[in-house]
């Protein structure tokens, strides 16, 4: 690594689709330290209330001593109360930049800037950049060319810093790690009400949505639970039932009456497609790592007993299907589920049972959600 040393505070971000305060670890702090990652520089990550811990210890001034430079993340707009952290004020991060030796490099960001600058707070220091857009495309520019900009990231940059950033210090370093720290996702960008949306909701200022695939979701994912997170969020959507739907743009541009999108029944079809790609896609990624927790032994060292047939085999647990966490061994659940009905399954387009998923389809999302050992 670089021996360039920088300092990364995540003041938490609480955002009407994003979550970011303890025990949350939000994404665009994560993005943020993915930079640093993918650069190769070092750095530290502490949340604003350790920085707030140290200053009560009188410790704090040892934070700052050999940094180059200290990137600040202000995200929370959302009033509230909260239990286990509080974001970051104006008024703290005033003393905060007044702590910070003069010649170090401070860059600011998040929606809390932005509010914040609109209502003319522009404290006057030296090596000071606020942040219009994106924090970690600011960043990154800054450490290519050494000159502060406005910048947007790329679709690109938006997969390659969320997979660096899902195994970053943020993750491995948070005080909350392993429980109950829980990562957040976001899945896309916007909003489909970009032209006429709700007053106090920021979603809408970021235009129409860009979606991020469910490849790269599950690559953050992965990523995630390797670094040793135990807990995730499918989050950083609006509304998660228009996640990568079409003719978003379309919807919008009406005059007087609103033209004819997806009925309600079509949008939850679609989503439950969506949705059942990505439990295969985790199965099929955490049985290539040898975790998927199927053949759990029981209490006396042999495999759990199928509750149909009494076979002793590899078994799913049926959670809400079946209720009170049945567990039946694979040809007993393909049995119960999986027999033809005359529907089309949308995912591999067998029969099913009249649920919209075959057996064998669902016995795999049923496996996703085993927790991780």
């Amino acid at each position: 690594m670089n021996n360039t040393a920088w300092l990364v505070i995540d003041g938490y971000e609480d955002e009407p689709a994003a979550f970011g305060v303890p025990p949350y670890v939000g994404f665009h702090i994560r993005y943020i330290c993915g930079v640093l990652e993918h650069h190769r520089i070092d750095y530290t990550y502490l949340t604003i209330d350790q920085i707030r811990a140290a200053r009560r210890q009188g410790t704090l001034g040892k934070c700052f001593n050999n940094v180059d430079g200290v990137v600040i993340l202000a995200g929370a707009i959302v009033p509230g109360k909260y239990v286990r952290g509080t974001p970051i004020s104006r008024k703290e991060l005033d003393t905060l930049i007044g702590d910070i030796q003069t010649e170090t490099v401070i860059i600011c960001g998040g929606w809390a800037i932005r509010g914040w600058r609109q209502r003319g707070w522009a404290p006057s220091r030296p090596n000071l950049f606020l942040a219009h857009h994106d924090l970690d495309a600011t960043l990154d520019t800054f450490l290519q060319t050494k000159s502060f900009q406005h910048v947007r990231r790329t679709t690109k940059q938006w997969h390659q810093w969320a997979r660096a950033g899902a195994s970053s210090k943020a993750i491995t370093t948070h005080p909350d790690l392993p429980d109950p720290l829980t990562v957040e996702i976001e899945l896309y960008q916007g909003c489909v009400r970009f032209q006429r949306g709700c007053r106090f909701c920021i979603e809408p200022k970021k235009g129409a949505p860009i979606n991020r695939s469910v490849g790269s979701v599950i690559d953050e994912v992965n990523a995630a639970l390797d670094a040793g997170a135990q807990h995730v969020r499918l989050g950083g959507a609006t509304c998660i039932y228009t996640w990568q739907a079409e003719g978003v743009g379309e919807l919008m541009r009406w005059k007087g009456t609103q033209r004819a999108m997806e009925t309600q029944e079509q949008a939850m079809l679609r989503l439950q497609a969506v949705m059942v790609k990505f439990g295969v896609a985790m199965v099929e990624v955490r049985r290539a790592r040898g975790d998927l927790g199927l053949g759990e032994k029981g209490a006396g060292g042999e495999p759990p007993q199928c509750e149909k047939c009494g076979r002793k085999d590899v078994y799913i647990p049926r959670g809400n299907i079946a209720g009170g966490g049945a567990r039946f061994c694979q040809a007993c659940l393909d049995e119960m589920v999986g027999e033809a009905a005359g529907e089309e399954c949308l995912l591999c387009g067998g029969d099913t049972e009249g649920g919209g998923v075959c057996g064998r389809c669902l016995r795999m999302v049923e496996a996703a959600r085993f927790r991780r050992d």
